[in-house]
């Protein structure tokens, strides 16, 4: 009987000590996870595939992501090695933009590589973009708060 006590009170004692540690710890909930979208660009373009893999790791948040495309009839096959793909992202604390920069494959080639990527951060999500530059970015604290919250991939573009 004693020994079924104590080890009610040590179930409850690692109860109370884990919710403590999720407390003070907190879990985060590693972003939207995977995906993939499709669009119709224009301007040269006909097709964009975009995979995205979007997690966290020890803290850190890890963006990795490849796309094929198409281009229209009489526009060039190959495009800019600049090329990369901006991710639209969306939740109730408002939206953003995240870079996915992976090799440009061409036209109709397929899917190109990439690596995963943990940019800081206070560079993790732009407010607005220009081609292939991100400017006011939102600070360090507000992107783990966005990244926590949880979002959706809402839109793509393609740019260089």
């Amino acid at each position: 009987m004693e020994g079924t006590v104590k080890k009610r009170v040590l179930r409850r004692w690692v109860v109370v000590f884990v919710l403590a540690v999720l407390t003070v710890y907190p879990v985060a909930a590693g972003g939207p996870g995977t995906g993939e979208m499709s669009k119709r660009p224009g301007g040269g373009i006909e097709y964009l595939r975009v995979r995205y893999n979007l997690t966290q790791l020890m803290g850190e948040a890890v963006v990795n992501g490849v796309f094929e495309w198409r281009a229209e009839s009489g526009y060039s096959p190959e495009l800019p090695s600049s090329a990369m793909v901006w991710l639209t992202v969306t939740n109730r604390m408002g939206s953003g933009y995240i870079r996915v920069s992976p090799t440009v494959p061409d036209s109709g080639e397929g899917f190109g590589i990439n690596s995963p990527g943990s940019p800081p951060w206070n560079r993790l999500i732009a407010q607005e973009f220009r081609g292939t530059q991100g400017s006011r970015w939102v600070d360090a604290e507000t992107a783990r708060a966005f990244w926590r919250e949880g979002f959706q991939v809402t839109d793509i573009d393609l740019v260089w």
